[in-house]
Parts: structure tokens; sequence; C-alpha cells
């Protein structure tokens, strides 16, 4: 009996993985992961698969066969053929449903981007507790889509961003980046974060505190990297000032675990004079609790937030806008871009900050002048 000839479908199988991704490794495809691309020739050469050598532009000898070199070309002119008709179809993956609203301006500009250069956009949420790659393949799976739009709050890793690489349409991460290894559209965080103290340096603030949030994500990250070395440029920066990061998923939990660290920053001596906070939400429980303590914001303590969304506090907050139209306008142009082959290697696009001063910051309190509470005979 011959031996049973070694297929596509048979590394596949093999290896977990799709049979368009196995042939377009065995073609040399550079949307697919190198490690994806060695593993696949790996097992291939391994269980006896037939692949003679050709020439391919740019690439030296890669082995193929006559399947695939055929299956790469009608790939390569499906390629041609979207380019030329530019795309069609735009998915916007919301990761939760929190995020609708948080980025409402967004998908709505996006919405706009698609009636102008004529091509459909839809928002796609991803079910309560469903792993990013299943999001991901069954939005693609039931939705005829030419690019994607993944807006999401989750930390991705490199292992995430080869994944990515290899989906059959590009994809834009909105507000989240792969540092060095992804297309993103992204707010300036460190952009912020050196603004921030350079404001509250400019108004007399040495002691300068900041409640910073998660640090799984890259946007919080770069926000503190900012901050510290915008301070550090104007020689203030004490790391004693600096909190452990507020970890909490709900707002009851984000709200307790800035109060928390709010009040140990007040019992200081002496107290800091400004304190920068995650964002809108955490700035006003800030103000609430520096209020209840008995210092006056901004006459005692200033408050920054970031986010420009509105709050209940009683002192309008000083904070940074996320320009979240723009970030959309910019994310639409790079999906576009991608589409029609017009971007060699990763590109992120940062939008830059914008501040918005509120009540809560004034000029600092000079030394021995604080009027708050805990500071009385």
């Amino acid at each position: 009996m011959a031996d049973k000839v070694v297929t596509q479908a048979d590394i596949a199988r093999k290896l977990s993985l799709s049979r368009s991704t196995v042939s377009r490794a065995l073609a040399g495809n550079e949307r697919i992961a190198p490690e994806t691309r060695e593993k696949v020739m790996r097992e291939a050469r391994r269980m006896g698969y037939s692949m003679p050598a050709v020439k391919l532009p740019g690439h030296g000898e890669v082995l193929a066969d006559a399947e695939d070199n055929n299956e790469e070309s009608l790939v390569t002119e499906k390629g041609r053929q979207a380019a030329t008709k530019g795309l069609r179809k735009v998915i916007g993956l919301l990761r939760t449903e929190e995020l609708k609203r948080f980025f409402s301006e967004a998908l709505l500009q996006m919405v706009k981007c698609g009636q102008s250069a004529n091509f459909e956009f839809e928002v796609v949420s991803s079910a309560e507790g469903e792993m990013l790659k299943d999001s991901v393949e069954r939005c693609l799976q039931q939705n005829a889509a030419d690019g994607l739009i993944l807006l999401t709050r989750e930390d991705l890793g490199e292992e995430d961003a080869w994944w990515l690489r290899s989906l059959p349409v590009p994809v834009v991460l909105f507000g989240r980046h792969i540092e060095a290894l992804s297309h993103a559209v992204t707010f300036d965080d460190y952009g912020a974060g050196v603004l921030a103290a350079r404001y509250l340096c400019k108004l007399g603030h040495r002691r300068i505190a900041y409640i910073p949030g998660p640090q799984i994500s890259s946007s919080m990250r770069e926000r503190l990297a900012g901050f510290r070395i915008g301070l550090e440029r104007h020689g203030c920066y004490d790391d004693a000032l600096f909190t452990t990061p507020v970890e909490g998923i709900t707002v009851s939990d984000v709200v307790s675990g800035v109060r928390m660290r709010m009040h140990e920053l007040l019992m200081m001596q002496p107290p800091p004079t400004a304190v920068w906070v995650l964002n809108d939400l955490a700035a006003g429980a800030a103000i609430a609790t520096a209020q209840m303590a008995g210092f006056t914001v901004p006459g005692d303590i200033s408050v920054m937030g970031f986010d420009h969304v509105h709050t209940d506090s009683a002192v309008s907050i000083t904070t940074f806008n996320f320009n979240s139209s723009e970030m959309a306008r910019q994310a639409v142009i790079l999906l576009q871009q991608l589409h029609s082959g017009k971007v060699d290697g990763y590109v992120r696009i940062c939008v830059a900050p914008t501040l918005i001063e509120g009540d809560s910051t004034g000029p600092a309190v000079a030394a021995g002048q604080c009027q708050n509470a805990l500071g009385r005979k």
C-alpha cells in the first residue's frame, strides 16, 4: 500500500491551526507571524510534506507546492481587488458594554466616516466573559468585514500581537497598544503626564502627589511615566507621594480605593499641595475626601482628574479631554491605509492632550498657611 500523502489539512490538524493559516505560512505570507511560519515549516518537514523550492520576491527561496502557489495567487488577487474597491464594511468590536458609553462620541464619528467613505460601520459587543480570541473570530465569521477596530481595556501582549497579525483582515487597536507590535490609535498619555506636571509646577506646587490607575493598562503605565519625568524635570518628584495603584473594577471599589489613598496623603506632614488622580470620577472622590477632612479645594490642595467625564463633584475639575472624535477619525484613516497596502511596518498614532482648566486647581498654598482641620491646633 502506498504511503499516505501528507496534505496541508493534516498539518493544520496537527498544529490546531486553520487550513488557510497553514497555506499562507507555507507560501511565506508576511501577515503570518514569524513564529507561526517557522512552526508550520518545521512540522511540514517532520511530516514529510512535499515542498519544492520556489523563488519569491524579497524572500529568497521558500518551500511551497503548486497548491500553495495557486492559493497564494488567489489571495493576492483578492487583496488587489479589495484594495481597488476600498473598505466595504468595518466592525467596531467593543469588549465590554461599558465602553459603548465611554466611547460613544468616537463610535458616532466612525459611523460618520463610514458614510463619507461609502462603507458600512457596525458596532458589535463581545458576550459577557467571552475570551478575546473567541470574540474576534466569532465577529469575523458572522460579519463579512474588511477591517476591525478593537476597543478594549485589556492588557495585550506579544502573543496577542502575533495572533492579531495572522487574521485575514487588518486590525487597529483603539485606546490601547502593544508596544512596537500593533497598529493603534491612542491618546498621548505620556504627553498628558508631562503636561500635568508642567501645569502644576507652574502654579507653584512642589509637593505633588499622584494616585494612579491599574498598571496592567498601557495608557496608565505611560501616564505615570510621563508625570514622573515631568516632575523630575522640575526637580520636585517625590516617590513617597506616588501611591499604590487603584485596582478596583467597580465604581465603589475605585471610590473607596481613592478615598483611602487620599486620606493617607492628607495625613502626611506636610501634606501635598496638589494631587493628580487617575480619572475624573476618582478626582471627585478625592475632592470629597479632602473637604470632609477640612481642606479647601483648591485653597489648601489642588486636585486634577483625567478624561473630561461629567461627575457630581461640587467643584468643576481641571482635567484632560480625550478628543475621541479625532482618535476615531485617525483610526479609520489608518484602517483604510492598511487595507490598501499603503502602510509598511507597525503604526501607532497618538492624539495630543487638551488641558481643560476647572476650579479644582489653583496656586500652591504657602508653607505653614494651610487652614485645614488636621493642621489646626
